[in-house]
């Protein structure tokens, strides 16, 4: 009687680090993926390119930089601070077109990886999403906030100053 062998998967596939056939798919187009992280108190972007010796980050933006080099005051977790990393990586990077990666989080319309989207493609970075997923305007311009549109219109108009 034959026995059962049970085939244990990659270490990182059951640590929900690395989808495999995602990756697969992304890397058999040769542009360079902008990666998206949403933590709870950050927002962290990349640039990789792959190489067979390992993935290399060509630009990488947080949004607790924001505070750092733009004076930003409000959360850096929000829809707003999601949207100037993305203008700012936008702006510090040399790759023009790029597919997006999300991981393993959840696509929600209006979300902050979609704004660090569509600050990306603001400032000059050609991604492939639909617009309709995108927030409202109101959202990503800090109208909902107390004194955020004032501050929100000068970081952007620094960061759009600033590099190149």
């Amino acid at each position: 009687m034959a026995t059962k062998r049970s085939v244990v998967d990659y270490r990182r596939k059951r640590e929900q680090k690395t989808n495999y056939h995602q990756r697969r798919r992304q890397l058999s187009s040769t542009k360079p993926r902008l990666v998206i992280r949403r933590y709870a108190n950050s927002i962290m972007m990349q640039i990789i390119a792959f190489e067979p010796k390992g993935d290399k980050v060509l630009c990488a933006y947080t949004s607790t930089k924001l505070k750092k080099e733009y004076g930003w005051s409000g959360h850096t977790g929000n829809i707003c601070a999601a949207y100037l990393t993305g203008l700012a990586i936008a702006k510090n990077s040399e790759a023009k077109d790029v597919h997006a990666d999300f991981g393993f989080q959840r696509s929600v319309k209006g979300s902050t990886i979609y704004a660090a989207i569509k600050g990306a493609i603001d400032g000059g970075i050609q991604v492939v999403c639909d617009k309709k997923m995108f927030p409202k305007q109101e959202q990503l311009d800090g109208k909902f906030l107390k004194r955020g549109n004032d501050i929100i219109a000068k970081i952007k108009e620094q960061i759009m100053d600033a590099k190149k």
